[in-house]
């Protein structure tokens, strides 16, 4: 990638829509799946689907900055590197500490409903979080798209990094 004539914003889209797009489909089968084996209410699992799709994009632009502020190479026939640098661990931990969060801000929608249905018990069959869960995810959206450009100039700007360190001979 980092040898590619394409712009970064473009070669970051197709990865993320490779890596994203499964992680989706797995993600919503499961969440049916679940949803049908317990009984769920149909507005809850329309909630969970539409949450884990604003989720999705968050989720793949800080894959993004770990993949690029976090490189490491990969021995032949290997699916873990060999070894870490204290720096890559500590990048990789900070970044990846912004998954859980951004997950809570997904089902803040669930949490305003719940609350909603203490202080107003006569909502309780009103399907708020699946109705606020729908801008959730155009925000999502939206960030997503400008995000990814300055995700691209970060990539753009470690290449060289990136290249030196996935090409380094490995034992």
């Amino acid at each position: 990638w980092v040898l590619s004539p394409l712009p970064r914003a473009t070669i970051l889209h197709g990865r993320n829509i490779a890596f994203g797009l499964p992680v989706w489909i797995l993600a919503v089968a499961l969440t049916l799946a679940v949803g049908l084996w317990w009984g769920l209410a149909l507005d809850k699992v329309v909630f969970v689907v539409l949450a884990l799709t604003a989720f999705v994009p968050a989720y793949l632009l800080i894959s993004d900055l770990m993949s690029i502020l976090s490189p490491f190479g990969l021995p032949p026939g290997a699916l873990q590197p060999k070894e870490f640098s204290w720096k890559q661990i500590v990048v990789s931990l900070a970044i990846s500490t912004l998954h859980p969060t951004l997950l809570c801000l997904a089902a803040l929608p669930f949490a305003v409903e719940l609350l909603l249905e203490r202080l107003f018990p006569g909502t309780a069959d009103w399907p708020i979080a699946a109705a606020l869960a729908v801008p959730w995810l155009g925000l999502s959206i939206v960030l997503y798209r400008l995000l990814l450009p300055w995700v691209a100039r970060c990539f753009e700007h470690f290449e060289l990094y990136i290249l030196r360190i996935v090409t380094a001979p490995i034992d």
